[in-house]
């Protein structure tokens, strides 16, 4: 069962109560909407999509700006930036579109700051891999996607709340069976393992690129070591940080979507006020994940934390 933890802030004026999930979602259905329709487009929205019109079909378009649905499953910890990237296989084409939120303290609403949309060319996929290797894993037939479970279970079959737990622990204990079990890179590992021709999956987008078993298992590594640098720089246990990773999650998924990224920015919402995560002031905190849907199962594909703090401060944390 998913449980939340509540965490305090320093200086905080009352108790936070921040259920801001519909209101999230409704401001990126409305863009949707905008863009469906023609009316009410932000005017740079508008300018970027004239340019990508003119090499990607608009029912395309209008796809890949549904936005998934997000549920706010901490409420009692004030969140003021967040910014949500989605991405979209339609028709064996990449798209990330994305939407940057602001929190006006002030009216404690939400508004849209910015929001882009981006066709994902193949020369690009060659420098960050990471959308081809997913869609790799999504055109696996059904059975050998499932074939890559282990005995031990994986991913989560119905709600990615659970995961973010799991994934954070393991990553504080330097736990590589758990990371194996609940990651993209993990089931790539896996898939490589059992002799899967990856290659040929990874072709359809970007010809004569081949899988980096090396690249993932570093790649984890890395994640390990960053977040024990920041565990050991807040002085924190990992109760202090799970409420900040399980501050939201996804409720569902459009058509054609099979990636979601929050990038979360937590503050004090006394303006001027630091707050203090673990046993560490600062000006804030930082969370972002990436979560994987693919044949009904969920995986994360990123998870990392950071502090916001002044330059000397950083400094002492940087190395």
């Amino acid at each position: 069962m998913a449980f939340i933890l509540v965490v305090s802030l320093v200086g905080c004026g009352g108790k936070i109560e921040e259920n801001d999930g519909a209101e999230i979602t409704t401001i990126m259905k409305d863009l949707a909407t905008s863009v469906e329709t023609g009316i009410g487009v932000p005017r740079t929205t508008e300018e970027a999509l004239k340019y990508i019109r003119t090499r990607v079909d608009q029912s395309a378009i209008i796809k890949a700006y549904a936005p998934p649905t997000i549920v706010r499953t901490n409420p009692a910890i004030h969140v003021n930036r967040l910014l949500i990237r989605a991405g979209y296989d339609i028709n064996r084409k990449l798209f990330t579109t994305s939407w940057a939120l602001k929190h006006d303290d002030k009216t404690s609403a939400w508004t849209l700051s910015s929001t882009s949309f981006r066709d994902i060319q193949r020369n690009n996929l060659r420098y960050k891999p990471e959308d081809a290797l997913i869609a790799a894993l999504g055109r696996m037939g059904y059975s050998t996607f499932m074939s890559l479970e282990p005995d031990t279970g994986w991913g989560s079959p119905d709600d990615v709340f659970p995961l973010l737990a799991k994934t954070f622990q393991a990553l504080v204990d330097d736990d590589q069976q758990t990371l194996l079990s609940v990651t993209v890179s993990g089931a790539l590992l896996r898939a490589g393992r059992k002799g899967i021709d990856l290659g040929r999956l990874i072709a359809v987008d970007v010809p004569d690129m081949e899988f980096d078993p090396k690249g993932a298992t570093d790649y984890l590594k890395e994640r390990v070591k960053h977040t024990s640098e920041i565990m050991k720089y807040c002085q924190a246990e990992p109760d202090d940080i799970l409420p900040y990773i399980n501050a939201y999650s996804v409720g569902s998924m459009p058509e054609h979507c099979n990636r979601v990224t929050l990038s979360i920015e937590f503050s004090n919402p006394d303006k001027g006020k630091g707050m203090t995560v673990g046993k560490r002031a600062m000006m804030g905190f930082t969370v972002e994940w990436s979560a994987v849907r693919l044949k009904d199962v969920w995986l994360i594909d990123d998870m990392i934390i950071n502090c916001l703090v002044t330059d000397t401060a950083k400094s002492l944390y940087d190395h």
